[in-house]
């Protein structure tokens, strides 16, 4: 499980999400054109911003969680489970509000980005819940398919 970047003695980021129009470039985050900003204090919580950074939440940093696996996913959510602690899942953050945020937990699923399958014959695509739209178009188009 990857935790937020922390260096020295900080213990708390700050990390925004959002997309330019054309998306995500590299894995890189993209705001307005300009890369994310991550920046650090010396607290124990991960800020989450919207976006257009109109809406965060801090969350207790050893609540949000980045699992690279599959497996790490099914660890969480049972340990979350377990314990009584709400998780919620986290995508890119372009709801214009906050509802999708929780101090409780966060689980970002960037790492969990794969096109698993193309089902010619059932038409069908299978993709990990950290998967863009850009990449699962750019998967379909040599089939000739695109999303409705």
């Amino acid at each position: 499980c990857k935790a937020p970047h922390n260096s020295g003695n900080r213990s708390s980021s700050t990390i925004a999400y959002g997309m330019a129009c054309a998306g995500v470039c590299g894995g890189a985050l993209i705001l307005a054109g300009r890369e994310s900003e991550i920046s650090q204090s010396e607290d124990s919580t991960t800020t989450l911003l919207n976006w257009s950074g109109t809406h965060a939440v801090d969350v207790p940093t050893s609540n949000y969680y980045e699992p690279e696996s599959i497996e790490e996913v099914e660890m969480i959510v049972r340990r979350c489970h377990r314990t009584g602690q709400g998780l919620r899942p986290l995508g890119s953050a372009l709801s214009p509000n906050g509802i999708g945020f929780s101090r409780r937990g966060m689980m970002k699923l960037d790492n969990l980005d794969e096109v698993l399958e193309i089902d010619p014959i059932r038409k069908t695509v299978r993709v990990q819940a950290g998967a863009r739209v850009s990449q699962v178009i750019d998967a379909l188009r040599p089939h000739g398919w695109t999303l409705p």
